[in-house]
């Protein structure tokens, strides 16, 4: 015995829409969005010593057009304010001697988290750094990511589209 159940939209409690269909087959859900995913693929110059908004210029995933590619920034759309798992990696080549790098996050212009990673020896040519976390974001808040480098560097185009990507998604309230 098998049972059909036919709806166009599935909420919850609060009358929030989880799931919708236009009749069609063409699901939509609201379950992790917005949620985005951007990778680099022009490489980015580092100078020494300097935090440098790193480059996401090639957007692979944006469900609410909520991420801007020209300037590697994600902003929290009307009514989607929540906890957010926010997080980036990115590599740099072209370094020499000890090297120290940071991974940033910044909300609204202000630091709110950072990896380190540092190597003592006089080979080390290549760095990477994976950042990520859950953040509380309120409607408009912005999201960008920061590198450090020690001496300078060069952010490196996103060759396989796995080493340098930033993504994001909405996991609760």
């Amino acid at each position: 015995m098998s049972s059909i159940l036919k709806v166009d939209t599935l909420q919850d409690t609060g009358a929030n829409t989880l799931i919708s269909s236009d009749g069609s087959g063409n699901v939509t859900s609201n379950v992790l969005t917005p949620s985005f995913l951007a990778s680099n693929n022009s490489g980015a110059s580092l100078p020494a010593i300097t935090h440098t908004k790193l480059n996401f210029n090639n957007e692979i995933l944006d469900t609410d057009s909520a991420y801007d590619a020209t300037n590697s920034k994600f902003t929290v759309p009307t009514g989607k304010a929540g906890k957010y798992l926010i997080g980036f990696n990115w590599r740099t080549d072209g370094l020499s001697g000890q090297t120290r790098i940071i991974g940033s996050i910044k909300i609204n212009d202000a630091f709110s988290l950072y990896v380190e990673t540092f190597d003592g020896a006089s080979t080390f040519t290549a760095g990477s750094a994976c950042v990520s976390s859950v953040f509380d974001l309120a409607v408009g808040d912005y999201v960008e990511c920061f590198g450090y480098c020690n001496v300078a560097a060069t952010q490196q185009p996103d060759f396989a589209d796995t080493d340098q990507r930033f993504w994001g998604m909405r996991i609760g309230d």
